[in-house]
C-alpha cells in the first residue's frame, strides 16, 4: 500500500467513524478519541477546526472511562461517574455535531 492509498483508507475510516457517531452507533466520546487519533493520518492541515474539536473533546474527557476500558472498572466506580459522563456526552454532542457532519462530507470517498 502506498502513502496515498493509506491516507485514503484512513479518511474512509474517519468518515465512517463520524457517521457512526451521528447515527448513535458509537459513543460521542469514544468516537472523538478515535477521530483525534486519526488527525495526523488523514492529511488535514494542522489546526483543522473539525479535528481540533475532537482533540478538545478527547482532552477534556480523557479521565472518563468509555469503550473497552470500561471493562477494567468496577461497576460502583462506573455508576459514580455516570452523571459526569452524561454531562460530558451532552457537551461533546453540542460542540461536535457540525464537525462530525463536515468530516463525513469532506472525507467520504
Amino acid at each position: 500500500m502506498n502513502h496515498g492509498d493509506y491516507v485514503s483508507s484512513q479518511r474512509r475510516k474517519a468518515a465512517a467513524t463520524a457517521g457512526k457517531v451521528l447515527a448513535s452507533e458509537l459513543d460521542i466520546i469514544e468516537g472523538s478519541r478515535l477521530l483525534s487519533s486519526l488527525r495526523s493520518e488523514v492529511d488535514v492541515p494542522d489546526g483543522d477546526p473539525d479535528f481540533e474539536t475532537f482533540v478538545s473533546i478527547d482532552s477534556e474527557t480523557d479521565s472518563l472511562p468509555v469503550g473497552e476500558v470500561r471493562g477494567s472498572w468496577s461497576q460502583s466506580a462506573l455508576d459514580s461517574l455516570e452523571p459526569q459522563l452524561g454531562k460530558a456526552r451532552s457537551w461533546a454532542v453540542a460542540i461536535a455535531e457540525e464537525a462530525l457532519r463536515n468530516v463525513v462530507s469532506r472525507l467520504s470517498v
